[in-house]
């Protein structure tokens, strides 16, 4: 089988699996956020090797996305600059320490630390759960944890569809050898 064969195969295999697994079992766990960062996993070269800096690089964004949106829609400042303008200061400091800290080899797949962050604003938005609903311990609420959960859940289906890739094609290598 080709490696795009084999590839195509196994995402389809594993994101049927991942979809089911979320729908009946995942409870309030965003299925979307595991399939960013499932992406981002391939995005960074694909190799077991980029587990932990892929892993590493989504709980960053997910944390550094929950400080942002609460800081946008916890504080009162918003009411005071308007909330355009003190989302957009927000934004900015965030974006900003995205970028610095990508001098740490851990955290410079800035991409997916702002993959993260997005979804993390996603999930707040969708589920009006800003301010202190926001740091509530219900992974209902708590978008830091239900989005980081989500996208570990998210990186290790990556592994295992990768792994799964490489086990379709070096059959097809063994069958024509």
């Amino acid at each position: 089988m080709t490696q795009l064969n084999s590839m195509a195969l196994a995402l389809a295999i594993c994101g049927a699996l991942a979809t089911f697994s979320f729908m009946q079992f995942g409870g309030s766990l965003s299925l979307w956020a595991a399939f960013v960062a499932w992406a981002s996993f391939f995005h960074s070269g694909g190799q077991i090797s980029n587990v932990r800096s892929t892993l590493a690089a989504a709980l960053f964004g997910t944390a550094l996305g929950g400080i942002t949106m609460y800081l946008i829609t916890g504080t009162p400042v918003g009411g005071i600059l308007g909330v355009p303008v003190w989302a957009a200061v927000v934004v900015f400091v965030s974006a900003g320490i995205a970028v610095l800290t990508s001098r740490f080899a851990i955290l410079a797949a800035v991409p997916i630390t702002m993959h993260a962050l997005a979804c993390v604003a996603a999930f707040v938005i969708l589920n009006e759960a800003g301010g202190p609903a926001l740091l509530s311990g219900s992974i209902d609420t708590n978008a830091i944890l239900n989005i980081g959960l989500s996208m570990a859940i998210g990186v290790g289906f990556a592994v295992a569809t990768a792994t799964l890739a490489g086990v379709f094609a070096k059959s097809e290598d063994t069958q024509s050898a």
